[in-house]
């Protein structure tokens, strides 16, 4: 653990913990509920066994049925096997520095963070920069993924335009022999 000294105003020195404290909510929907809970197990411990983070406290919910309705509001009833659940954990944890937490928040994607403590955060260049080009560098992944996906999406759109082409065009043929 960090820790940092200050002088108070009585001009004791006083040590004070310097890590980040969070409370993290991962959430998950699938089948089977078991199937949740252990799913959430694996990834808490996996997101404890980052450099730099420890795992504090960790509750996880029980896994909730999830109805589906038609477009009316209605309940409709799902094929028995295919149903779905949905549960969260409330993890709090224990981050060395920002670049700690703002890493998890990046890799594991939780739906909230909230920080804890310290209430009051005191940047150095140095450490400024790295935040930033950590985010920066998750950014260009993402926009490398999506770009990858839309021309992914666009080849396919083009073959299967190219098929229907070939299509009517074997159907004209067709035709004309008859």
């Amino acid at each position: 653990m960090h820790y940092s000294y200050y002088i108070t105003f009585d001009g004791k020195r006083k040590m004070v913990e310097k890590s980040i404290k969070t409370m993290m909510v991962f959430e998950i929907l699938g089948r089977p509920a078991e199937h949740l809970e252990v799913v959430l197990n694996q990834l808490i411990d996996k997101i404890g066994s980052e450099k730099g983070i420890e795992i504090t406290e960790k509750k996880i919910h029980e896994p909730k049925f999830i109805e589906k309705k038609d477009k009316d509001g209605k309940i409709v009833k799902r094929e028995k096997g295919r149903e779905m659940y949905s549960t969260f954990a409330e993890v709090q944890l224990k981050g060395e520095t920002i670049l700690d937490i703002l890493r998890i928040m990046f890799m594991y994607m939780p739906s909230h963070i909230e920080l804890i403590s310290p209430s009051e955060f005191e940047f150095k260049n140095f450490d400024l920069t790295a935040i930033l080009n950590e985010i920066t560098r998750k950014l260009h992944n993402y926009d490398a993924i999506a770009k990858n996906a839309l021309l992914h999406n666009k080849t396919l759109k083009d073959r299967i335009e190219e098929l229907e082409s070939e299509k009517k065009t074997k159907k004209k043929s067709t035709k004309k022999k008859k």
